[in-house]
């Protein structure tokens, strides 16, 4: 049942988040994710006896009417909350029984999802947000991303589709782990699985970030850190500038996974490949690999690092492109190509590719990461 914190009404029947709209209303055009203070509202109980609770809406702290206006008028501002089913509730006026529903004809029977509601976390501070991916056996690179993104996302808000072998880090990080069973992996249904997911929580949530297992967002340090850009983010997507640590055998020794990653490596280089827009307040459709939009637009913020960590261990790399070689993979990905540099097993093509072969994000130009980042990831 709802307490006095601020939650969304997100529509069961919809997907859609009620909201304030001018003039003392309910806006004409639901939004399906709430971006602003309009779209949250706040149960206050007014009745513990009756169970009588008032709606008020965190943007103009008036309370929700039976004929859906914005002033509170006696019993016709006062709601019964109905528990219909798991996590869903009618919202029943206390003046008349009828429900509130995004349906037209609204009764007192909750038979239709339009007069049910879920009553998710709201957030008058600030965007409420989400992360997600999708992992493999990724018992190296899925903790440093765990490790780096709870300290910006609430445990909860961590959603990790399990394609195997992440239940071993479920009780430490306690994120929402969602198995899913694919026996032939396919570049195609990687996409669809993800952009399904995206969607899905941009019901739920204002701003949905998805990053590979081995990829880190981060901004320039000296603006602040994930936390803190994501608080200020009213832009409907970004893309992130792309780069690629990478190990130096000569120099460097092999990765310490209880060290921090960009204390251990001195070199990162540009990859255009790796700029993609991954963070988002509206769904998003992308091409294979999520390195670009379908519809080809950008939305650069230079100051917004996305850091791929696919090469900051040589042994680890070429022991992760073996189990990946390993696994069956859809024939059309073989037959063109997709995710070639994911299978290259011998030791010799290795190396190469590994110091020479950038993906098709040009020339590898290694540069010196600056020491501002050390301590970043």
């Amino acid at each position: 049942m709802p307490d006095d914190r601020p939650v969304k009404l997100v529509n069961v029947g919809t997907g859609q988040v009620l909201e304030a709209g001018p003039g003392g209303t309910l806006a004409d055009t639901w939004r399906r994710s709430a971006n602003d203070a309009s779209q949250r509202w706040r149960f206050s109980r007014v009745d513990g006896r009756e169970h009588l609770w008032e709606l008020t809406n965190v943007d103009t702290r008036v309370a929700l009417t039976e004929d859906l206006t914005l002033a509170a008028d006696g019993v016709t501002g006062r709601w019964r909350v109905i528990p219909v089913a798991d996590q869903e509730f009618a919202i029943v006026s206390a003046a008349s029984g009828r429900a509130l529903s995004s349906a037209v004809d609204d009764s007192s029977y909750f038979h239709d999802p339009r007069q049910r509601w879920k009553i998710t976390a709201g957030n008058a501070e600030g965007p409420t947000r989400a992360v997600f991916t999708l992992v493999r056996d990724e018992e190296v690179f899925l903790p440093i991303w765990l490790r780096y993104y709870s300290r910006f996302f609430a445990p909860q808000d961590i959603h990790v589709l399990d394609h195997g072998g992440a239940d071993r880090f479920a009780d430490e990080y306690g994120f929402t782990r969602i198995p899913v069973d694919q026996p032939v992996f396919g570049a195609e249904w990687q996409r669809e699985v993800i952009q399904r997911r995206q969607h899905d929580l941009l019901d739920r949530y204002d701003v949905v970030v998805f990053a590979d297992a081995d990829e880190i967002i981060a901004p320039e340090p000296h603006t602040g850190d994930l936390g803190d850009y994501l608080d200020n983010f009213d832009d409907d997507f970004v893309t992130c500038q792309g780069y690629e640590l990478l190990h130096v055998t000569d120099s460097e020794p092999a990765f310490d996974p209880e060290q921090p990653v960009l204390a251990q490596r001195k070199h990162w280089y540009r990859n255009e490949i790796y700029s993609k827009s991954l963070i988002a307040r509206v769904p998003s459709l992308w091409n294979l690999g999520f390195h670009h939009r379908l519809d080809q637009r950008t939305n650069v913020d230079p100051l917004l690092h996305l850091l791929h960590l696919h090469r900051m261990d040589y042994g680890i790399c070429l022991d992760r492109h073996k189990n990946r070689a390993a696994f069956p993979r859809a024939e059309k990905d073989r037959a063109r190509g997709w995710g070639y540099q994911n299978r290259i097993t011998d030791p010799a093509g290795f190396r190469e590719w590994f110091y020479q072969d950038s993906c098709g994000g040009g020339t590898i130009q290694p540069e010196e990461i600056p020491p501002r980042w050390r301590t970043v990831v």
